[in-house]
This record gives C-alpha cells, structure tokens and sequence, in this order.
C-alpha cells in the first residue's frame, strides 16, 4: 500500500518535546488573551487547547498536532479536544484542516491575534494611565492659573 503525499506530510505530527518556554511571539498572544477577561469567559473550558495550540505554534501561525497526544497531556477525552478545537473556530481564534487519520493543521487567525506590529496589552496600558496623567495635569494647571489670578484679584481688591 503506498503512502499519499497527505501522508507523507502529516508524518511529523505530534509534539517533538514540550517547550517549557514561550516564544517572544507566542508569549505576545498569550499576554493578550490573559489581559481579555471577556476572551478568557468566552474561550471557557477550551483555553487549555487554546494554550497548547499556542505553544506548538511559537514564532508561526500554523502547527500540528494530534488530537489524541493533546487528549493524553490535557487528560480529557479526543472528544473533548475536538468540541474544544471547534469552540475555538467558532471564536475565530484559529481554523483547521484534517491531516492525516487522526491529526490536524492549525492556523491561527491573525485578525484575533495580536500581531508584531501593534501594541501589546502592557504598552496600551501604558500609554492610557499616561493619557489620563496628561488630562489630570491640564486639568491641575487650570486650577491653579485660576486660583492664582483669584488671589491676586483678592490682594488688588485689599
């Protein structure tokens, strides 16, 4: 029986070794999902997968894997990683397409992904409260130009 090209290309499925590290890339996405409350209530019993996926992901956008290792590490059944896979599609964190009899392709959608470009959640965050000093200054200048020509205003009436 002879091999497909499918195949052939999904033969290195599965996880080479657990990284116990987040690449600069995959640790910007994760940040930006813990930083969403709502992304996290929304992702609900899925965000196991969804840290997964994004660990094999690392610097890219695509990975592999098969469901039946993600069922083994997360200690759920292939079932539950499927209904979580297709939670996950539905929220636009990722697609995926069939490899092989029990593996998949993933594909993080870049539009609910923060990409290297934009601001990460820290520096938004930043640059509000910096926004907010800046409004609090004016604001705190105003007064006291004001308070200033009062008194001078009293010291002339005196």
């Amino acid at each position: 029986m002879s091999t497909t090209i499918a195949e052939r290309d999904c033969a290195d499925l599965g996880n080479p070794g657990l990284q116990h590290r987040l690449t600069v890339r995959a640790e910007e996405r994760a940040i930006a999902v813990l930083a969403d409350p709502l992304a996290l209530k929304q992702a609900g019993a899925a965000v196991p997968l969804l840290a997964i996926i994004n660990i094999r992901c690392g610097e890219t956008d695509r990975c592999r894997l098969k469901y039946a290792d993600v069922a083994k590490e997360l200690g759920v059944s292939v079932t539950t990683v499927k209904a979580w896979a297709e939670s996950l599609v539905t929220l636009g964190y990722l697609t995926r397409e069939p490899c092989g009899p029990s593996g998949v392709d993933i594909h993080l959608c870049a539009e609910r992904w923060p990409d290297q470009q934009s601001e990460t959640a820290l520096a938004t965050t930043a640059n509000r409260v910096a926004d907010i000093i800046t409004a609090v200054r004016i604001t705190v200048d105003g007064a006291l130009a004001s308070a200033t020509t009062e008194i001078r205003r009293v010291g002339v009436l005196a």
